[in-house]
């Protein structure tokens, strides 16, 4: 089964979630996602789709990392 991992909330420290946030980002596509001003600017609206349709071992992974900055993930199945 697949699955969709979403940043529901971004906790206390932003600036290591918008840290994590382009660190994901740059793992999938060469972006040239560099200033972390921006990324912040993605957090203020969750919920915000990190990965699609990846494994639940990956989802779990992601969530993990999150959730030690103090952010919220969802993990849902992908349709």
């Amino acid at each position: 089964m697949k699955y969709d991992v979403l940043l529901t909330d971004v906790g206390n420290d932003t600036l290591s979630v918008a840290l994590a946030v382009m660190n994901s980002i740059q793992q999938l596509v060469p972006l040239a996602v560099l200033d972390v001003n921006e990324a912040q600017m993605w957090l203020t609206h969750p919920p915000i789709l990190l990965r699609r349709g990846i494994l639940g071992d990956e989802a779990r992974d992601i969530q993990q990392r999150y959730e030690q900055l103090g952010a919220s993930i969802a993990i849902m199945p992908s349709q």
